[in-house]
């Protein structure tokens, strides 16, 4: 979408996703090393209850109190570094023309500081969970994620009225379903409480290791067996989110150019 600005307003753009990717890329830094630690952990884990889950297959090890430990700490670490970064994101956009930045590429770059700014703290939030996940060898969602972001860059080379007219009701059940599978996995490192409060359960119906179950599971993050607390939120944000999305009278038809009235012809 920057390839069709103007020379100020691509350059202002450019300075802004620096600053914002440079700072980002730090916050991520600071959070990547709870991935090894929650596998290593983990590790431990089945190490020491294998014997129990051989003797009961139905009996399954969950995250112990280190785990939770480490996500906690993953989660206050992301918030402080996310907090410190917006700050200093809105710091460094107004301090840009002492460093040699041109004043008026500055001032159209601090408008989009201020706007990326509060994105980086859901952004860091969301690499401690995925360093979570991955750990625990359940990166579904990344998956989801990827999806999503391909099917939006590839709309931005075509008309994305009529694109997001036809896939955008798919891609808000995928974020749906991103979002409950979050929620799910907060519910593991008892972040959030009812992990045992199951909605529902047709398993047997959708066996998770059926091909359809997979592809299911793989594409809409659907779960047999979710949780009270998943159901709830997923329905929370789908019915309001699809209802603004599908709408009527919600997109304005293009302006069109105006008329230039033709000159008189000359006597």
């Amino acid at each position: 979408m920057m390839g069709v600005l103007g020379t100020e307003a691509l350059a202002a753009g450019g300075l802004a996703l620096v600053i914002f990717n440079q700072l980002r890329t730090m916050g991520v830094g600071l959070v990547s090393p709870v991935g090894n630690q929650v596998a290593a952990t983990a590790a431990r884990t089945e190490s020491t209850t294998s014997s129990s889950t051989d003797a009961d297959p139905g009996v399954t090890a969950g995250p112990d109190a280190e785990v939770r430990g480490l996500v906690r700490a993953a989660m206050a670490v992301a918030t402080l570094a996310g907090v410190a970064g917006a700050v200093l994101m809105i710091l460094i956009g107004q301090a840009a023309t002492y460093l040699g930045q041109d004043a008026a590429v500055v001032h159209r770059a601090q408008g989009m500081l201020s706007a990326l700014a509060p994105g980086l703290l859901p952004c860091l939030w969301f690499q401690a969970i995925r360093q979570f996940t991955v750990a625990m060898r359940r990166p579904q969602a990344l998956l989801q994620i990827t999806l999503a972001s391909v099917a939006v860059k590839g709309a931005l080379s075509i008309n994305l009225a009529k694109f997001f007219r036809w896939t955008g009701a798919m891609l808000i059940i995928v974020a749906a379903g991103v979002l409950a599978y979050g929620v799910h996995d907060l519910q593991g490192a008892d972040f959030l409480p009812g992990l045992n409060h199951l909605a529902s359960d047709i398993s047997t119906t959708i066996p998770r290791d059926s091909w359809y179950g997979t592809l299911l599971k793989s594409v809409f993050n659907f779960q047999p067996d979710p949780t009270l607390l998943q159901v709830i939120v997923w329905v929370l944000y789908l019915l309001p989110v699809m209802a603004f999305f599908l709408a009527p009278g919600r997109t304005r038809p293009a302006p069109q150019p105006p008329k230039v009235a033709a000159a008189p012809a000359a006597e």
